[in-house]
């Protein structure tokens, strides 16, 4: 990726986001950014009155990038750390670009140049694949027998409804702590944990 960019990925990256306070402390939020229909939720005999039309800590019509897009917003005002999602960084993908980077080269990219990142699982996004999504970001940035990559960098935020095997499983190959939320007051709340934790610790070592 860095002979596509001419330069180091972190490098890119300060150079491209805004500047916030700690402009040098990249946080890598990552979670799906298509919203779910209703009719997923849905068995072929039931109608969408029967339905609670109830998708979690938000709001249905939000779109879930943009859902992403607030949370990073957040970290940067109330924080100073230079937050960004992938679209942030202006890097085309393949579709987009002759020499575009795909999705997950991206990723497993940005992870490795960020000081933290945080995976956001809310119960109204669309999750096919972001959870193999995290495993690879993690496998490529964590040996599971050998920790020196601190995993307290690293961070999954589920909605309390959000359950699959494979994050059971992430959690106990490496380590990685998982918060359960249920609204958007507590996920705030548990970030700043998080940024509290990281700094804390980063700053010892």
């Amino acid at each position: 990726m860095e002979d596509f960019l001419g330069k180091p990925v972190r490098d890119h990256l300060i150079d491209t986001l805004p500047e916030p306070q700690k402009s040098s402390f990249l946080c890598y939020v990552m979670g799906p950014y298509t919203t779910q229909n209703i009719d997923y939720f849905l068995k072929d005999n039931i109608s969408i009155d029967d339905s609670q039309q109830d998708l979690g800590a938000f709001d249905p019509s939000c779109d879930m990038h943009t859902v992403l897009g607030s949370v990073v917003g957040t970290l940067r005002d109330n924080y100073g750390v230079n937050a960004f999602i992938a679209t942030d960084a202006n890097v085309p993908l393949p579709k987009d670009a002759p020499q575009g980077v795909d999705a997950l080269t991206q990723s497993i990219e940005y992870a490795k140049a960020s000081d933290a990142t945080a995976f956001v699982l809310p119960y109204g996004g669309v999750r096919d694949g972001v959870d193999i999504e995290i495993g690879s970001v993690l496998e490529n940035r964590i040996e599971p027998d050998n920790l020196d990559d601190e995993v307290f960098r690293y961070h999954i935020f589920r909605e309390k409804r959000v359950s699959s095997q494979t994050l059971r499983s992430l959690e106990q190959r490496y380590d990685v702590t998982i918060s359960k939320f249920d609204s958007r007051l507590e996920l705030g709340m548990q970030f700043g944990n998080f940024m509290n934790s990281v700094t804390e610790k980063g700053s010892e070592l």
